[in-house]
């Protein structure tokens, strides 16, 4: 009888910490890399068919530690992304020989709520918004480290469920 009863006790404590894991629903993640070197967590799998643009292209390769809580992914980009400048940007400053010390540049957001920088003098690519911020390299990187604290994008931070 008493084995019994240790038994059921063991099996009790299983499921009640069974149903505590599953209220949390701790997500892990995935770090993706876009072919313009922009970087973004996403679950995993999930970020190979997010699309920044609304296409459905497939818009990153993963990149960094295979799976990962978003806190541990976030701070994995943080330290990884030295150079938010999208390489486009990055290979169009160096051949027109444009200086990240006396450039202007424009912080921009898109309808996911990724950030990305542009000549403050361009126009604003299709599916982007303008955030107001002209600044240098430095600053800009700064303000989008301050403002981009959740690097999912939107369509999966509204998803429901998620971990917050």
């Amino acid at each position: 009888m008493k084995s019994v009863r240790t038994f059921l006790s063991i099996v009790l404590t299983l499921v009640v910490s069974l149903c505590m894991a599953q209220e949390q629903k701790f997500d892990t993640y995935q770090v993706f890399k876009t072919s313009d070197g922009q970087y973004f967590a996403s679950l995993p799998g999930i970020g190979k068919l997010a699309s920044a643009s609304g296409t459905g292209k497939t818009m990153g390769v993963p990149v960094g530690p295979e799976s990962c809580l978003l806190e541990e992914c976030q701070k994995w980009i943080k330290e990884n992304w030295t150079d938010m400048r999208p390489l486009s940007l990055q290979k169009r400053m160096a051949d027109e020989g444009l200086s990240v010390k006396d450039t202007k540049l424009s912080v921009v957001i898109n309808h996911e709520e990724q950030y990305s920088l542009k000549l403050a003098e361009d126009k604003v690519p299709d599916g982007w918004k303008d955030t107001g911020h002209v600044c240098l390299l430095d600053d800009c990187m700064n303000y989008i480290k301050e403002v981009w604290t959740d690097m999912r994008p939107l369509s999966l931070r509204k998803r429901p469920g998620r971990a917050k």
